[in-house]
């Protein structure tokens, strides 16, 4: 199943909205979230990847890193986990 289509929201009933915090990146379980979206049987999440502030290891000049992040990506390891159990 490809979720990633130009009307992908058209089918997603069911989300699950993850904001992260600064110290995150050595506080949060990944695989606890990415449990409740399989769970809660979410077919959409909102998942902060960073506004202010990156939880990913951004190039971008300038963008703030979480100072938590080190070399993790725990962005990354929600986007992955969510669609490895999605597209099952």
């Amino acid at each position: 199943m490809n979720l990633r289509t130009p009307d992908w929201h058209r089918t997603a009933t069911r989300w699950t909205q993850l904001t992260l915090t600064e110290n995150d990146p050595v506080e949060f379980d990944p695989a606890f979230w990415i449990d409740v979206m399989r769970r809660t049987r979410s077919n959409a999440a909102c998942i902060s990847a960073g506004g202010y502030m990156a939880f990913y290891p951004t190039r971008v000049p300038y963008h703030y890193r979480s100072r938590h992040l080190g070399d993790g990506d725990p962005f990354g390891e929600l986007v992955d986990g969510a669609a490895g159990w999605a597209c099952t």
